[in-house]
């Protein structure tokens, strides 16, 4: 049970540290911005958004379509100046919400207004002169829910150093008070290779259900999550790869500890001596052959037989002669009283 627990602690201790120095770090804004622009549903998000704000710049007597909007924002998305700009935009929303600071949706930018009016002329020469300079196209930006990162934060940063150290000091305690060490190890190791499972399969399960369920306003958010459950597979194999090895362990411990014992009576049964020892290799006997004396009818035991008396019976006439318990001057005394020597 103790040893349970600590894992289970030192799961959500690890979940903590991981994210508290991911997500929930406003130092890895950055480069959390650049992961999420990668993101397939992130970035199908914007695009959406962005064909969007440009559609009231299209005039009435040319229109375009929906489909023709997508692909003229997909293209105003590409240029690099208006994806630094959305970057730095989800960076600081980002940022925002780990403040606990209300967070602006509504996004404009000159490089972004500027690649929108000049992928409107290309793919409709005829509005040229039509569109203003620097037309302000407005997006919002699907960053609802970031906020909820400040809580996280607080818990993460208060739990996670925590538990590691609970989860230590009752592991190693469970080695302790355990009647058998190794079979803890082994259900130890069987914990470590689940947990690591359930981590690498948490992440694609999780991005599943981002594509078919989250609702657009929140992909920032759930995109972020996702990214940090995917960063975790690495550490789940190396996870797996402890767990292997403790398993291992475990069951190559009490052979070593038998092949060890077997050695030990092999060098006390060496140190007794040839003159304790009958001809032939010590081998245990059958505990009625040995230990019955002569056969019926015959004066003495078979020659084979007698070959095959060895040391390793414990019940064997050898064995307790070797020990003393056959001398009449140790054991008749009790029995019979003071006798005269003959």
């Amino acid at each position: 049970m103790l040893m349970g627990l600590s894992l289970l602690v030192a799961s959500a201790g690890w979940a903590g540290f991981v994210f508290a120095h991911s997500v929930l770090d406003d130092g890895q804004a950055r480069r959390l911005a650049a992961r999420l622009m990668d993101h397939e549903g992130v970035r199908t998000v914007l695009v959406s958004r962005l064909g969007e704000g440009m559609e009231r710049y299209v005039p009435v007597d040319e229109p375009m379509s929906r489909q023709e909007l997508r692909a003229v924002a997909d293209e105003a998305l590409s240029d690099p100046l208006a994806a630094a700009a959305f970057r730095q935009a989800i960076s600081e929303a980002h940022r925002l919400g780990l403040a606990d600071t209300g967070v602006e949706p509504t996004f404009t930018d000159f490089d972004v207004n500027e690649a929108a009016r000049h992928t409107l002329i290309a793919a409709r020469p005829s509005l040229n002169g039509r569109i203003l300079v620097n037309p302000p196209v407005r997006v919002r930006l699907p960053v609802d829910g970031l906020t909820w990162f400040s809580g996280l934060k607080s818990l993460a940063d208060r739990f996670a150093a925590l538990a590691l150290a609970m989860s230590v000091i009752g592991f190693a305690t469970s080695f302790i008070v355990a009647d058998d060490p190794t079979s803890v190890l082994r259900r130890a190791a069987w914990w470590i290779l689940a947990s690591a499972a359930g981590w690498m399969l948490v992440g694609p399960a999780f991005a599943a259900l981002v594509r078919f369920s989250v609702p657009s306003s929140y992909i920032v958010f759930a995109v972020a999550v996702e990214t940090v459950l995917r960063s975790m597979r690495d550490p789940a194999i190396i996870m797996a790869s402890f767990g292997i090895g403790l398993l291992s362990v475990s069951y190559l411990a009490p052979a070593v500890a038998r092949r060890r014992g077997a050695l030990l009576v092999e060098r006390a049964r060496h140190r007794l001596g040839p003159g304790l020892q009958t001809a032939g290799p010590p081998v245990a006997t059958d505990v009625r052959v040995s230990a019955i004396g002569p056969l019926p009818g015959t004066g003495s035991r078979p020659a084979a037989d007698a070959e095959h008396v060895g040391m390793g019976s414990r019940l064997s006439a050898t064995w307790k002669e070797g020990h003393g318990y056959l001398d009449d001057a140790r054991v008749a005394p009790f029995f019979s009283g003071p006798t005269s020597e003959t």
